[in-house]
């Protein structure tokens, strides 16, 4: 289970900031270094604190700039805080070549999210470079078959509600779900209202080691999913920057469900919005004009997103654990002193069939 720490504020993007710019001092990263007993050179220094500074004004400029350019100065601001993130975690120069992905979107396409990313360059591209500085994931993408940018939308969960009702639910790959605590047990619950039954039971199958770590999910009155942990299973729900818990579902790509880390998922569609505002302007540019299908409205929703969680996953993964800057908009329930209305209906139950014997 990650270690999450809440942090009171009223700013989240001037306080995230705040903590990764203490990267940018160079004797802040030496102390960071030896703590860890980690060797260090004076280029390494400057590769993080130069990257991270970028980082920061690509970011702080991205809030000013319209659609026309803002995907373009995120994916910049995203590409410097990776790389710089990457040094700090492995202690090295990183050596990167290309962006290690290419986008491509038809003439028959209309929506900017039927858009199709192909991984390039296993050895020094970007996004490979990035997974096996942060995961230790040595895997080749570049033989996965292409994805397209609205599965990838479809992983995030902030964007769900969006995401249905501009796409349906055909490409969803995250469930969201609450949880909840009772005087007998906790578990996690999935609300069947905003998303079926025989959707959520699908996509279950396709969460990797779902079955080992969990019982079979069972329906209560409510209208919910109850997701029980076996004994010895291992939570695999993570938590959105609101606190919005979530389980990620994968994306099938030949005889495997791959599910990518959140920040890639947001690396590759800012990648893919960048790719087309500033190389494919004849497409770009109608659609941020005169998008009349609500699509511009859920891209600009990625956008503010992007800018405001991207940060708060590279300081998670400086320090090996969630930082919660936000309220908590979705708490955990907890029934243990007042009865939910799911236990009263089962306490009548009980009572009537007692009585029924007698």
């Amino acid at each position: 289970m990650v270690e999450i720490e809440k942090i009171y504020s009223e700013r989240a993007e001037e306080d995230i900031w705040s903590s990764l710019l203490k990267f940018t001092y160079t004797e802040n990263i030496k102390r960071y270094f030896e703590q860890r007993e980690i060797e260090y050179n004076n280029d390494l220094l400057e590769s993080i604190s130069g990257s991270i500074l970028q980082a920061y004004e690509y970011f702080s400029l991205s809030g000013s700039a319209s659609l026309q350019i803002s995907p373009l100065l995120l994916y910049y601001g995203a590409t410097n805080l990776l790389y710089g993130v990457s040094c700090i975690l492995t202690g090295e120069v990183q050596k990167i070549d290309n962006h290690g992905m290419k986008v491509r979107l038809l003439p028959n396409q209309k929506s900017i999210a039927d858009a199709n990313v192909k991984f390039i360059n296993s050895k020094t591209g970007g996004l490979t470079t990035y997974l096996k500085a942060l995961e230790g994931l040595d895997y080749d993408f570049s033989v996965v078959r292409s994805w397209t940018v609205k599965e990838t939308l479809g992983s995030l969960v902030e964007l769900f509600p969006d995401f249905i009702s501009k796409y349906g639910n055909e490409e969803i790959h995250v469930i969201p779900i609450k949880k909840v605590r009772s005087d007998t047990e906790v578990n996690l619950r999935v609300d069947l209202s905003i998303i079926s039954l025989e959707n959520v039971q699908k996509l279950i199958e396709r969460i990797p080691n779902f079955k080992s770590n969990y019982l079979p999910p069972v329906k209560n009155n409510l209208n919910e999913l109850i997701m029980r942990k076996k004994l010895n299973g291992i939570d695999l729900y993570q938590t959105s920057y609101t606190g919005q818990r979530f389980l990620s579902v994968g994306h099938n790509k030949g005889n495997t469900d791959l599910v990518l880390p959140y920040y890639a998922s947001i690396f590759i569609i800012l990648y893919s919005f960048s790719d087309l505002c500033r190389y494919t302007p004849d497409k770009w540019n109608p659609f941020v004009q005169r998008d009349t299908t609500g699509e511009k409205n859920l891209v600009e929703k990625f956008i503010y997103m992007s800018r405001r969680q991207f940060p708060n996953l590279m300081l998670n993964k400086i320090f090996g654990k969630d930082h919660l800057f936000s309220a908590d908009i979705y708490k955990d329930i907890d029934n243990r002193a007042i009865l939910n209305k799911e236990e009263v209906l089962s306490l009548i139950r009980e009572e009537v069939n007692n009585k029924r014997g007698k």
